[in-house]
């Protein structure tokens, strides 16, 4: 067999939850072809929403290894190494995927987050406000603007936003954790 054959079926596959077969032709693709890249990043997917972040991190490098400047893969390899809490690492890699890919507003969005993570308040504000130039009318983004607001103390700019929230958005539970903020700021305004 072909190992992007197998590949594309593993896609398929993955598509339709059937991770356990995705990953075994994941991993015949492999076999197939140790140097073709598509198939580490796909596994690495997965194996990252199953929680399986180091070897995650291993399949993404490896296809960068291969294959070199992978936007999504920086992206992706960002997300795993935020949810393992290595938030310079994701910085790094947010950072490599807005190079790649500078029209993106969800890659300063993520890099606005880990920023405001390591307490880098002005750093996540100006990457935030760049993916709001991009993509001015999304709720989320203003939201995560808001609570950097709130956390730099600027109170009437982050019930601002958390009002263009609500404005914005079309779900009731981020709509409801706006209303929380903005009685939260206003009954504790320093």
């Amino acid at each position: 067999m072909d190992a992007a054959i197998v590949n594309a079926r593993g896609k398929f596959f993955a598509g339709y939850e059937k991770y356990d077969q995705a990953l075994a032709d994941f991993e015949k693709a492999i076999q197939l072809d140790p140097n073709y890249a598509s198939p580490y990043v796909n596994r690495a997917n997965i194996l990252a929403d199953m929680g399986e972040y180091e070897k995650a991190l291993a399949d993404y490098n490896k296809a960068l290894e291969l294959k070199g400047d992978l936007a999504d893969v920086y992206f992706n390899r960002g997300m795993a190494h935020g949810l393992m809490g290595q938030f310079d690492k994701a910085i790094e890699d947010f950072r490599k995927y807005t190079e790649l890919a500078p029209d993106d507003p969800w890659g300063y969005y993520r890099l606005a987050g880990a920023y405001a993570e390591l307490g880098d308040l002005d750093t996540a504000l100006f990457n935030i406000n760049k993916a709001l130039e991009l993509l001015p009318d999304n709720a989320e983004i203003y939201y995560l603007r808001a609570l950097i607001y709130a956390q730099k103390r600027l109170v009437s700019n982050a019930i601002a936003d958390f009002q263009k929230v609500i404005e914005l958005s079309e779900s009731e539970d981020l709509d409801t954790q706006a209303q929380e903020w903005i009685q939260f700021l206003q009954s504790n305004p320093q």
